[in-house]
């Protein structure tokens, strides 16, 4: 287990700044989505969007970076997809690229 001095502050202090984040990307996604103008397409990105910030609150060992970085280019993918239909692009393949990029950007992360 980590020492508290090897993370981003106390650990209580970090996951609770985690969970802030976590908190207000919830209540983004509600009004963007739940309530707004976006369609449900668009949910993954803000999760993805959500989980990012819970990431940079974290700090570099705060957990959460692996879950941001794939489901950020998928999200990003799924939401791009939908706005615009009339692409000639095999909606599988694209998903599966997109999870593929962002697998492997959280193996380069990793390893920074």
């Amino acid at each position: 287990m980590l020492s508290s001095s090897t993370q981003a502050g106390n650990p209580r202090d970090v996951r609770l700044r985690q969970g802030a984040a976590l908190l207000v990307g919830a209540a983004l996604l509600q009004v963007a989505v739940a309530v707004g103008p976006l369609s449900f397409f668009w949910t993954p990105f803000f999760i993805g969007l959500a989980y990012l910030a819970a990431a940079l609150a974290g700090g570099r060992r705060g957990g959460h970076w692996a879950t941001a970085t794939v489901l950020l280019p998928w999200g990003t993918t799924v939401a791009a997809l939908s706005e615009f239909r009339g692409l000639d692009v095999r909606i599988p393949a694209a998903y599966i690229a997109a999870l593929g990029l962002g697998a492997m950007l959280a193996g380069v992360l990793q390893r920074r």
